[in-house]
């Protein structure tokens, strides 16, 4: 089976942009990467691909062989999962709450999904421990949440 990366409102450079860059890099099961961002954003559905830009993470995107997908809507969401045959998805972005967490794609939709649903805090903004380390004793206590290694899988 395969693994879809899903990034959530990535607007801009910041300092996840290299973790989730790495991730994408050192995880080979990856054949999908979803971008779930939302307007005023540089990876705004509208804008790519994007010709002129300066962002890391979408000159990354752009020299990936595995498809780029721009996907905003949860049915659209379902069907790129069974098309692709895709059994996790690991889930990156800006805010744990408010884009990760409640966006139509985020993980509240995922859970309704038959898929597993892995979390690497350093890759979610508001999650990282550099920032705020209550989101990771927070996610820790969740028992919806079990962590294995450096990540996070939904139950």
């Amino acid at each position: 089976m395969n693994t879809a990366a899903l990034i959530i409102d990535c607007w801009e450079n910041t300092y996840i942009t290299p973790y989730i860059i790495q991730h994408l890099q050192s995880n080979n099961d990856i054949t999908v990467v979803i971008v779930a961002t939302y307007p005023q954003s540089p990876l705004d559905s509208r804008l790519l691909p994007v010709t002129e830009t300066d962002y890391t993470l979408v000159k990354y995107l752009r020299t990936r062989t595995s498809p780029v997908l721009n996907i905003v809507h949860y049915k659209k969401l379902r069907q790129t999962i069974r098309q692709h045959s895709i059994s996790t998805i690991s889930v990156m972005g800006a805010a744990w709450k408010e884009c990760v967490h409640h966006r139509p794609v985020g993980i509240l939709a995922l859970q309704q999904l038959p898929i597993r649903v892995i979390v690497n805090p350093n890759c979610v903004q508001t999650m990282n421990v550099l920032t705020d380390p209550t989101m990771l004793e927070q996610i820790s206590q969740d028992s919806s949440w079990t962590q294995q290694g450096n990540v996070f899988l939904m139950k």
